[in-house]
């Protein structure tokens, strides 16, 4: 396995890696208008906007992604797994590369929000619970769980 950039030509693959997981795994705690927007958010053409905007990430085991991670300054934005892949440790490892990066740019804490259906991942991984956040894509609300951890700089 091994943690790389982003590049162009894996937005296609990523894109149906983050809707696909969305779909088989955070479905249940949306409505219909929540998952249609945020399905929306991830096609090929808006994870190609990311570039230049985030730091992005992927997990590779031989030619198949199996994670992605994406983060701006110390504020993870997003981490999607494959749904087959989850329970695998696969979300540890990217998070834990995040964490690292984010501490090498002299941050010593992450922050993140968290949807309802991550919210226990992000609190075995020491993650503490904020308050709660508010935010909007194309034009529908989503409530959202800020969590922030204490990073040991590096």
């Amino acid at each position: 396995m091994k943690i790389c950039r982003f590049s162009l030509k894996d937005s296609g693959e990523i894109s149906k890696l983050i809707k696909e997981t969305i779909k088989r795994t955070n479905y249940k705690d949306l409505t219909k208008e929540q998952l249609k927007a945020w399905l929306q958010h991830y096609t090929k053409k808006e994870v190609n906007k990311l570039i230049g905007k985030v730091d992005f990430f992927i997990l590779k085991k031989d030619s198949k992604i199996l994670g992605v991670i994406f983060f701006q300054k110390n504020f993870i934005k997003g981490l999607y797994v494959n749904a087959n892949c989850l329970g695998k440790g696969y979300g540890k490892t990217l998070l834990e590369f995040a964490e690292m990066k984010i501490s090498k740019l002299g941050y010593n804490k992450a922050i993140l929000n968290s949807s309802k259906t991550a919210f226990n991942f992000y609190k075995k991984q020491n993650y503490k619970f904020i308050r709660m956040a508010y935010s909007k894509l194309f034009g529908v609300n989503f409530q959202e769980y800020r969590m922030e951890k204490k990073l040991s700089l590096k």
